[in-house]
């Protein structure tokens, strides 16, 4: 007796359905707009499981994220291959992906508020601390002819 394996119906391993490409582009957008990428692809793994790709910055358009679907489950890899999660639904694993655009917002704004927090105490301990440290010294560096005077 020969088995012959059919395909299930209405559901083409190799391809994005129309629904699940809405919300991998929406993820695009999220992370183009904080500027994390560039552009997207899709290709296919070798058992012919599609992928969806975060390519980053040009040129050299680094895989930023991956979105794989195997069999009936979802897995979204970052750009170094390491599993970030899995689930048997998609809205789940793009919630995630764009989340992690926003978690890396969240670093960058607080990166940047300690920089400019460190530069204007560095500016206050520079500038304008010895102006309020000797002022009679400071008034007579300004106005030399009033030296005269004290």
């Amino acid at each position: 007796m020969t088995v012959v394996a059919f395909k299930p119906p209405n559901e083409d391993a190799g391809a994005w359905r129309y629904d699940e490409l809405q919300l991998l582009v929406g993820i695009f957008a999220a992370h183009a707009a904080r500027g994390d990428a560039s552009d997207w692809a899709v290709d296919t793994t070798e058992a012919g499981d599609p992928q969806f790709y975060l390519l980053g910055e040009r040129p050299a358009q680094d895989c930023v994220l991956s979105i794989s679907r195997l069999g009936r489950d979802y897995v979204l890899e970052d750009g170094e291959g390491a599993m970030i999660a899995e689930n048997h639904n998609l809205t789940p694993i793009s919630d995630k992906a764009v989340a992690l655009s926003l978690a890396s917002r969240k670093a960058s704004m607080i990166a940047r508020i300690g920089l400019v927090w460190i530069a204007m105490r560095h500016h206050y301990e520079e500038k304008i601390e010895p102006l309020f440290a000797e002022p009679m010294e400071m008034l007579t560096h300004f106005f030399p002819q009033l030296a005269a005077f004290v």
